[in-house]
């Protein structure tokens, strides 16, 4: 566990950070999914909530593409 954070997690937050490092705007859901080979974009939304708890990223409900790192 790198920083802290399982494979998944840490997987899921670099494609994150390197996603709004080159579009200026965070991934959906589905886009995140398909990058990190996840079936069920309900496991994205669980792996950004673990990320929210752990203060790596916030996200805005009721927003799209609102994903902010943190860290």
């Amino acid at each position: 566990m790198e920083y802290g954070l399982t494979k998944r997690q840490l997987e899921i937050f670099k494609f994150i950070k390197s996603y709004i490092r080159k579009r200026g705007y965070s991934p959906s859901y589905a886009e995140i999914a398909v990058a990190n080979n996840c079936k069920a974009r309900s496991h994205i939304h669980n792996v950004i909530k673990q990320l929210e708890q752990r203060k790596w990223v916030i996200s805005i409900p009721g927003t799209a593409r609102s994903i902010k790192v943190l860290k």
